[in-house]
């Protein structure tokens, strides 16, 4: 099923179809070693909804990918333009990062937008309590 959704992102161009693929890989498991290409892309994606739905589709896949896509979207400075992007980001890293992302995300600790701030603290947290329940 993932694979066909995966699949499906590279024939589809209407956004609220995409979105809603994007939606359903969401809360699945992506092994490793599938080709993660097309999410990746459509996390660029010109079109908001299909954009926000991509990057919270990140948190499927541990794969090193995953992570550096969004790492992008957490290390914009423009928090006022990528305001959506950042919070879904820091989402994706809270659930799928590791200890080397945490100085990434307390770039946005200080931010005067609340749910950015409050999102990368959450994601500090929860990073820091998988590391210390694997150690």
């Amino acid at each position: 099923y993932c694979q066909f959704l995966l699949e499906g992102l590279g024939k589809e161009s209407d956004k609220y179809v995409l979105s809603y693929m994007l939606d359903g890989i969401a809360p699945l498991h992506i092994p490793d070693d599938v080709d993660l290409s097309l999410l990746i892309e459509r996390t660029r994606s010109d079109q908001w909804l299909v954009r926000h739905s991509a990057i919270n589709a990140l948190s499927a896949s541990n794969a090193e990918c995953s992570r550096e896509a969004a790492r992008y979207w957490v290390s914009q400075s423009d928090e006022k333009t990528y305001k959506y992007e950042i919070i879904y980001a820091n989402s994706v890293l809270g659930s799928i990062g590791d200890s080397k992302d945490v100085d990434l995300l307390e770039r946005h600790i200080d931010s005067d937008i609340v749910d950015v701030k409050e999102s990368a603290l959450f994601a500090i947290k929860s990073i820091e309590a998988r590391n210390n329940e694997n150690s």
